[in-house]
């Protein structure tokens, strides 16, 4: 999501109700939490929560009045990144980096998710002459039939201690995979394939996807996966 800092949304400085939503738990929300965090007055606090809800950032949650979800445009802001747009040429290179390491991770029997399908989604879909991040959809599926037993026991033992225990729940079907996918590179921008598909109407562009050639919008070669 293209954003700077001081941009104002609601009249709310971007990168602060950003940091808002980064804190909430599991994508809700507490009224009273909003109001603290942001040091508006309860009149205040409720009229921007009134207008987030009728423009479709967030929802009021069923049978708990004092708790909002945030939907796919807060989730946007929540994802934003305020870091300094890069050429086309060096987000072709990213992406290309990205593949690679999804050919890496599938051919490492050490980890027992493998790269499906990579959609992107954006300004990198665009004929932008730079792009503020790169928005991806990476699409994981189990490299073996394991049991249910078989996945928890290998999510719960690969868990670095002191994670919380969603953490250690989906460490090695999900977040570890992502982490080496995702490297030191702060461009990257990962989704859900659901929110992306609600962020861009629909308009996800398939890059990758495994043994399957795909002819690339970009000037890099066309990959064999």
């Amino acid at each position: 999501m293209r954003l700077k800092s001081k941009d104002l949304i609601f009249g709310i400085e971007a990168k602060k109700l950003r940091d808002v939503f980064r804190k909430s738990s599991w994508g809700n929300m507490s009224i009273e939490f909003f109001r603290e965090e942001l040091n508006l007055s309860k009149e205040m606090a409720n009229d921007i929560l009134n207008r987030m809800i009728e423009d479709g950032y967030l929802a009021k949650q069923k049978n708990e009045d004092d708790y909002l979800e945030l939907l796919t445009k807060a989730n946007a802001i929540r994802n934003a990144k305020f870091i300094k747009p890069i050429t086309r040429e060096i987000a072709e290179q990213y992406v290309h980096e990205l593949i690679e390491k999804s050919k890496q991770m599938n051919a490492d029997d050490y980890y027992i998710m493998r790269v499906d399908e990579i959609y992107a989604f954006g300004s990198y879909i665009t004929d932008s002459i730079d792009c503020q991040d790169i928005d991806l959809v990476v699409v994981l599926k189990k490299k073996q039939d394991l049991s249910f037993d078989e996945t928890v026991k290998i999510n719960y033992s690969r868990a670095p201690y002191g994670r919380t225990i969603f953490e250690q729940a989906s460490w090695a079907t999900d977040i570890e995979p992502m982490k080496f996918l995702k490297g030191k590179n702060r461009y990257y921008s990962f989704h859900e394939k659901k929110d992306a598909e609600n962020a861009s109407d629909g308009n996800l562009k398939l890059i990758w996807k495994k043994n399957l050639i795909i002819s690339k919008r970009s000037s890099l070669e066309t990959s064999i996966l």
